[in-house]
């Protein structure tokens, strides 16, 4: 684990492998090299926003949940909204 809580990266693991995508894949859909991802992933370094936006929209994850503001789930859209 690199110098950054890796929430972030615990996440992007997770949202990756859901999708069904391999880090060289979410690389090629977000224009990064595929160690940037290893990078990302393992808590060495963040995401600028340029790179953040492409992973949500590759991901079909909010930048919220990755950043670990809210969960991306139903039920915690559900409580939003109350």
């Amino acid at each position: 684990m690199g110098f950054l809580d890796n929430g972030f990266g615990m996440r992007l693991r997770k949202a990756r492998k859901e999708r069904g995508f391999t880090q060289d894949r979410l690389g090629m859909e977000c224009g990064a090299c595929v160690g940037a991802v290893r990078a990302w992933e393992k808590g060495e370094r963040l995401p600028n926003a340029y790179y953040l936006r492409k992973i949500c929209i590759a991901l079909h994850v909010s930048a919220d949940y990755l950043l670990g503001i809210k969960g991306n789930d139903a039920r915690q859209k559900k409580r939003l909204r109350t």
